[in-house]
């Protein structure tokens, strides 16, 4: 999961490894933010790479 936050590149956040097949929440995963303020404006991108290998497209979604 990658983040750039309003005026900064975007940076690597975490590589995270799931399992199963429920819905999931992403949180603390910035060892920087403790408080896990993100400002508004934050884009975050996400991209999915199952066990074989097989990448998804990079998603992205603002934080109003």
């Amino acid at each position: 999961m990658m983040r750039r936050d309003r005026g900064l590149p975007l940076r690597l956040l975490a590589t995270i490894d799931l399992e199963g097949n429920a819905p999931y929440s992403v949180s603390g995963v910035d060892p920087d933010n403790t408080g896990e303020k993100v400002p508004a404006g934050s884009v975050y991108r996400v991209v999915v790479i199952d066990p074989i290998g097989r990448e998804s497209s990079a998603a992205e979604t603002v934080l109003a």
